[in-house]
């Protein structure tokens, strides 16, 4: 079943484009009633979609309405509705921005634009999320150099002098090494690693412990816990620990001071999961 999803302020709307409407609007009005979420099913033409962007979509499908204004909402995203349907269920269960990025982290997938032959711009897609790193992107193993070099110690590589040479693409971030912008900066691009290997990591049993020392699930966990790091950055990189972590699956959020509430939102996914069983 294929729908359009598209947000703005605080409304979602679901455009079905291929399927039984009629199945649409039962599983649809019963994800309401289980996360109790306030909905309109019927004609909901995303005007405000249209008018801002030209589009022209189907009119029929849901209309959800939630409690305050999300600047994270996708435009325009087409998916398959049985995919999409645990995550939109911790979406309407979410009470704010860090539980809504922390159900969002297994959708999320980066989408390259280049700006010059510096730098690039990277869309989380399909979520209003950009970020600005180099080009081409350094690789995982750049940000523990450059953290180590940030706190005055050689690099993996070996002298100081030839990761100078190295690093020679990424100076213009070096003179903010001493910066909370530069940390920022290398923690991005070690979520930017973490979604692209999301995939690889994730399974549906827990991992043995002897995957707790990958050095990219050790930067997720200092990101999580890092409270001078942007909330979003930290909540999506809480998601893709829970994902790929069997010590990360049993703790609570609390210990990372973040507002999640991960057994709730846990049981709004299985509901989610169980009504797209309905769905052919």
């Amino acid at each position: 079943m294929k729908v359009i999803v598209d947000g703005h302020d605080n409304k979602l709307s679901i455009h079905l484009i291929e399927g039984d409407f009629n199945k649409f609007k039962e599983v649809m009005w019963e994800l309401g009633k289980t996360v109790k979420a306030s909905l309109k099913l019927g004609e909901v033409a995303g005007l405000w979609m249209q008018k801002t962007h030209f589009f022209t979509i189907p009119p029929r499908g849901c209309l959800f309405t939630f409690k305050e204004s999300n600047p994270y909402f996708p435009c325009y995203w087409e998916t398959d509705l049985k995919e999409f349907l645990p995550v939109l269920a911790q979406w309407l269960g979410a009470e704010n921005i860090s539980e809504f990025l922390f159900a969002s982290a297994l959708l999320l997938e980066p989408k390259h634009e280049e700006i010059n032959e510096f730098l690039c711009k990277v869309h989380l897609s399909p979520l209003a999320i950009w970020w600005i790193l180099p080009h081409p992107i350094p690789p995982l193993e750049v940000t523990d150099d450059l953290e180590q070099m940030m706190a005055g110690g050689l690099p993996f590589e070996g002298t100081q002098e030839a990761s100078a040479l190295l690093y020679r693409n990424y100076m213009r971030f070096e003179v903010r090494r001493l910066s909370t912008g530069f940390y920022v900066f290398i923690s991005k691009v070690a979520l930017y690693h973490a979604i692209l290997r999301r995939r690889f990591f994730y399974t549906p049993y827990p991992l043995p412990l002897a995957v707790e020392s990958d050095p990219l699930l050790r930067r997720l966990r200092v990101i999580a816990s890092s409270e001078g790091l942007p909330p979003e950055d930290r909540a999506i990189a809480f998601g893709l620990l829970c994902q790929s972590s069997a010590l990360a699956q049993v703790e609570d959020p609390k210990s990372y001071n973040l507002p999640i509430r991960k057994e709730l939102l846990g049981y709004y996914k299985v509901a989610g999961e169980r009504l797209a069983q309905r769905l052919k």
